[in-house]
C-alpha cells in the first residue's frame, strides 16, 4: 500500500471511529476508564448460534453484551466455512483474544483440537474461566507471544478493550490512526516470546487452519513458521496491515483472498483443494500493488 493510499484509509477511519462508533468513543473518556478500573467485573455471555458461554469483563467487553460482538462477520463466515469444508483437526488461534473463534469452530466440530495463543494476562484468565464453563478438554491456552525468535519482549497492555494489545516496537511505529494509538496504552509487561516452528519441534501437531490477529506482528510470525509453512500448508486465515506478509506467503505458493475491508485475508497453499473452490469463488484475488 501506497503512503497516500495508507493514510487516506488512515484517515477515514478516524472519522468513521469517531462518528459511529460510540464505545470507542466512550472507552477514551477518563470517568469510564476509572469506573472501568473499580467496578469491571467477569460475567458469562451466550454466545449466538453456538450455544456456548464466553467470559468477558462486563464494560471492557461491553459490545458483546449489546450484540455488537467484536467478531468480524467475514472472518468468522470464512473459518466456519473452512470449519465444514475441510473439517480440519487442529486449529490455531494466534492473538485469541476473548477466544471467540475457537469457541465458534470447536461447538461445530467434535474432532477439532484448538490451541489459543494469548500474551494478555486478562485475555488468558478470561479463556481458562470458558474453558473451565463449558468443559472444553481439547482447547488449550499457550500464553506466550508468537513471534520471529525465543526470549522475551516487551507488550504494551490494552486496558480499554482487551483487544489491540501489541508489541511495544510496533506500536511506536504504528499509525496514529490504529485503535491502540487513539487509546494511548501506557502499561508495560514483559511477555515470553517463541516461534511457529518452535512449537511444532516441541511435539505440538501442526495446524490444519489457522487464524493470525496480532496486530502488526503478523510478518514476525510468519517468519518464524516458514518450515511450517513450507512442510505443513495450513489455511491461515490473516490480518495483515501490509503487503510484506502477504509477499511471503506468495513466494511459498499461497494465494490471498480479501474477506472484507478490514485488512482480513483468506490465505490458501497452492494448488487449492477443491473443497474450497465455493468459498473463494466470490471472492476477489489480492494482488501487490
Amino acid at each position: 500500500m501506497t503512503d497516500s493510499k495508507s493514510s487516506e484509509t488512515n484517515g477515514v477511519l478516524q472519522r468513521i471511529r469517531s462518528r459511529f462508533h460510540p464505545v470507542w468513543r466512550l472507552r477514551r473518556t477518563r470517568w469510564f476508564q476509572c469506573l472501568q478500573k473499580r467496578f469491571d467485573f467477569v460475567v458469562y455471555a451466550r454466545l449466538k448460534n453456538i450455544k456456548r458461554s464466553m467470559a468477558m469483563r462486563c464494560l471492557r467487553d461491553m459490545q458483546w453484551l449489546t450484540g455488537r460482538s467484536l467478531a468480524e462477520p467475514k472472518v468468522h463466515h470464512a473459518l466456519s466455512k473452512l470449519n465444514s469444508l475441510l473439517e480440519p483437526k487442529v486449529f490455531w488461534d494466534v492473538g485469541a483474544n476473548l477466544g471467540f473463534y475457537s469457541w465458534a469452530l470447536l461447538a461445530k466440530n467434535e474432532l477439532l483440537t484448538a490451541k489459543l495463543f494469548e500474551p494478555d494476562p486478562e485475555n488468558q484468565r478470561l479463556i481458562q474461566k470458558t474453558i473451565r464453563r463449558n468443559g472444553f478438554t481439547t482447547a488449550e491456552l499457550d500464553p506466550r507471544a508468537l513471534s520471529d525468535f525465543i526470549g522475551e519482549t516487551t507488550f504494551l497492555v490494552d486496558e480499554q478493550s482487551g483487544a489491540t494489545g501489541q508489541f511495544s516496537h510496533l506500536y511506536e511505529s504504528a499509525s496514529e490512526a490504529s485503535i491502540a494509538k487513539s487509546y494511548a496504552h501506557s502499561k508495560t509487561i514483559k511477555v515470553e516470546t517463541t516461534t511457529l516452528d518452535a512449537i511444532i519441534k516441541e511435539g505440538a501437531p501442526p495446524p490444519h487452519l489457522m487464524k493470525i490477529d496480532v496486530e502488526e506482528a503478523e510478518g514476525l510470525v510468519l517468519t518464524g513458521g516458514s518450515e511450517l509453512i513450507t512442510s505443513h500448508r495450513p489455511v491461515i486465515v490473516m490480518e495483515s496491515f501490509g503487503e510484506s506478509s502477504l509477499k511471503m506467503l506468495a513466494s511459498h505458493d499461497y494465494k490471498s483472498y480479501v474477506l472484507d475491508a478490514n485488512r482480513n485475508f483468506l490465505c490458501i497453499p497452492e494448488p487449492s483443494d477443491d473443497r474450497v473452490l465455493s468459498l473463494i469463488e466470490p471472492l476477489t484475488s489480492w494482488c501487490p500493488q
